[in-house]
């Protein structure tokens, strides 16, 4: 399960992350949009009429 948290460390009072962390959260996190949702359902009709 993702918990959506990037890994981090402090140094005295700030907090840091690894700029490979980050990315690899923004790839890993990524949600589908409505406007993608539809193409993939156009797709799926297209490719699967009901007759």
């Amino acid at each position: 399960m993702n918990k959506r948290i990037i890994s981090n460390f402090k140094i005295t009072k700030r907090l840091f992350f690894k700029k490979s962390d980050i990315v690899k959260w923004i790839t890993s996190s990524k949600v589908t949009t409505k406007e993608e949702l539809n193409q993939l359902a156009d797709g799926y009709i297209f490719k699967n009429p009901l007759s």
